[in-house]
């Protein structure tokens, strides 16, 4: 039908015939412009074969898609997703508005985003509402098209609860961990204070200690001198003392007091060398070990070079297994070996052939040296106090002060090791140790 202008219209025509009062038969045409709605079936037309062709990705996916009307901003297809989502049915949500799924403080920004989404696509994170009033945070992607008359904007929804979630608890984390690292670094700042102040301690007991013992130990032998002096004199005077006097003095001058003498020698001896090796632990802390190559198996001979005399005078079977080169301080490396060495010779097994190994074995990213001996062994209880200081555990028949293994624990750590013991009375024993191998070189 056209109209009087001439512009083409969609119409509804229905006819009708009337009979008109003077007898004539009228045939009556009632016309209504459809236009508008052609133009709206054929953009759900549009629209249903545009879903059609995406239909199992937008009813599969497992993130929000939505149809929305760039003028009106109503939604004309939400997927199964959106429905779950906003706990809407499928009829109540084509009811709703874009707006209806913004919260208050969002809704200012919809017009703006809808129209840098519909001129070239957006993406923005937001507030959205469920039906029970409920929200949650979501990331929207949105682009828009042109079907047909229409302007369609798709968004494609996602409910990122959980994101935020792990981002807050990866936020407390961090604050966690800011907190705990301020915590080591007080530690270890305190940790290097106490190092200072023990220092000094042991610096200041081996002062004070040392001046009583050159005194004791001085006197000693003024002591012996008069001693001996008394001797001459009572032999070429002390006529005149006859009988059991005579040889209870004799007695008293030439035995009592020099054995006395002897054991204020010796024990004054044995604590200088105790305040030596406790200064030796205390300085360790101030060591600079430096690393360096270091070759294994030629720093295991020359240790047992060093002890060849021990080792061949006992008749000790040493053997020596595969042994890496690393990096790290080597003269702490030796002095580790050496006292484990030494250990592993003073406690063997009386009547049994001696048997020490050295090997290496590699496991992650640290190597494990062992020392194994067919010694006497160490009870499973003692096995960690034996690295106490001064600490010494089963028969005192060897002499020792009991730090060499004490010093061998500190040597490790500073190396950044671990130490340990691996016996049972009568089975012999293995000591370990580790060392990195971040920067160990191999042949």
């Amino acid at each position: 039908m056209s109209t009087d202008f001439g512009r083409k219209i969609a119409d509804d025509c229905e006819q009708q015939v009337i009979n008109w009062p003077d007898d004539r038969l009228v045939q009556a045409s009632f016309a209504t412009d459809i236009t508008r709605q052609r133009k709206t079936e054929n953009t759900e037309e549009e629209l249903k074969e545009a879903l059609r062709k995406y239909q199992v990705f937008f009813i599969h996916s497992r993130d929000i898609m939505v149809f929305v009307d760039w003028t009106s901003g109503n939604i004309l297809e939400a997927n199964p997703a959106a429905l779950a989502a906003y706990g809407y049915s499928h009829q109540e949500l084509l009811t709703k508005n874009i707006f209806d799924l913004r919260v208050e403080q969002e809704q200012i920004l919809t017009m703006e985003q809808m129209e840098t989404a519909f001129n070239g696509g957006i993406a923005f994170e937001t507030m959205h509402r469920r039906k029970d009033g409920s929200t949650f945070p979501v990331e929207v992607s949105s682009n828009g098209e042109q079907v047909g008359q229409t302007k369609i904007l798709f968004s494609v929804i996602r409910d990122i609860t959980e994101r935020h979630a792990t981002q807050e608890a990866l936020l407390v984390s961090n604050r966690e961990l800011a907190k705990s690292e301020l915590l080591l670094r007080r530690t270890v700042d305190e940790l290097a204070e106490t190092n200072k102040e023990l220092t000094s301690f042991f610096n200041s007991i081996a002062h004070d200690f040392r001046s009583p013992m050159v005194n004791i130990k001085g006197f000693s032998y003024e002591l012996r001198a008069t001693l001996a002096e008394a001797t001459r004199t009572l032999v070429k005077d002390g006529g005149e003392l006859q009988g059991e006097t005579r040889e209870k003095i004799n007695e008293v001058l030439g035995k009592d007091a020099p054995e006395a003498l002897g054991f204020i020698y010796s024990s004054v001896d044995k604590l200088d060398k105790m305040v030596n090796a406790l200064l030796g632990l205390a300085r360790l802390g101030r060591r600079d070990l430096a690393a360096e190559e270091v070759d294994m198996a030629e720093l295991a001979e020359k240790v047992l070079k060093a002890h060849r005399c021990e080792i061949e005078g006992k008749n000790i079977a040493v053997t020596l297994g595969d042994l890496p080169k690393v990096m790290i301080n080597g003269l702490a490396i030796e002095q580790i070996l050496g006292n484990l060495l030494d250990n592993a010779r003073k406690y063997l097994r009386p009547g049994v052939k001696g048997q020490i190994a050295i090997t290496a074995t590699e496991i992650a990213e640290e190597y494990v040296v062992a020392v194994t001996d067919n010694g006497r062994g160490v009870a499973l209880e003692d096995c960690d106090k034996i690295f106490q200081v001064f600490r010494r555990v089963g028969d005192q028949d060897v002499p020792g002060e009991g730090l060499g293994l004490a010093y061998v624990r500190a040597l490790v750590r500073q190396l950044g090791g671990r130490v340990w013991c691996e016996s049972g009375l009568g089975v012999g024993t293995t000591m370990r140790f580790t060392m990195s191998k971040s920067k160990a070189t191999t042949e």
